[in-house]
């Protein structure tokens, strides 16, 4: 396989044009000379799409869609792939911090302490707003795409084949805790739940790739241990 991967493009539209004309613009012509040595088959966006939630967007729903329009669309028509060959995970900008008050915050920080308590939390969450715009956003981007998968408020899995292997994404959701850019390294969680239920959808597969758009030395200590074990396994 042949990866185009990207990310933290931070798409704000206060400087969109400058976004178009000295990133999207010459990573076209790129990957144009690319494509006649040998073709792209998957694209993968580690996250960050936009910048700080939007901000200067009437809302954020309204900057993934630009996002798609700026980058993704320009993408798939540069390589003639469909949507089913892109994925992406959210990354700490791509969450609406304002839909969970510091109240909600302070409370899941006081309550996840353990990883059972993350796993059991998976399983019935409360309180966790702040990625459900990102969610949305992705839930329509697939709508209408045939590929096998799974979607959830938290770990999203897709399975397909190339080349008569089959191959599985697992986007990780690294973003659900994350709340203050300056305060977040090491009170970030995966939550073994998602790497573990990834591995059970994808089971089939020959070939597993796992997206985040955290390293696992930024997530809470418990959490880089069982996290970072699974994902040798």
């Amino acid at each position: 396989m042949r990866i185009l991967h990207i990310s933290d493009f931070h798409l704000d539209k206060n400087d969109r044009d400058d976004s178009v004309n000295h990133i999207v613009t010459p990573l076209l012509n790129t990957i144009e000379e690319l494509q006649k040595d040998k073709p792209i088959d998957l694209i993968l966006v580690t996250g960050d799409l936009i910048n700080k939630g939007g901000i200067n967007y009437s809302d954020i729903s309204e900057a993934f869609a630009d996002f798609n329009n700026v980058l993704i669309n320009p993408l798939i028509e540069k390589t003639s792939l469909s949507r089913e060959r892109v994925f992406f995970v959210p990354g700490n900008h791509d969450i609406r911090r304002a839909a969970d008050s510091k109240i909600i915050e302070n409370g899941l920080k006081g309550t996840l302490k353990t990883e059972e308590e993350v796993n059991n939390y998976i399983k019935a969450p409360e309180g966790n707003n702040r990625i459900k715009d990102f969610k949305i956003f992705e839930k329509t981007f697939y709508k209408d795409c045939s590929i096998e998968k799974n979607l959830t408020d938290f770990n999203s899995c897709f399975k397909f084949t190339i080349q008569g292997k089959k191959i599985g994404i697992a986007c990780l959701n690294s973003a659900w805790r994350c709340y203050n850019s300056e305060e977040d390294k090491n009170q970030i969680l995966i939550g073994e739940k998602q790497l573990n239920d990834s591995n059970a959808f994808l089971s089939d597969c020959q070939i597993k790739i796992a997206l985040s758009h955290h390293h696992y030395d930024w997530l809470h200590p418990y959490d880089t241990e069982v996290v970072s074990s699974l994902l040798t396994q």
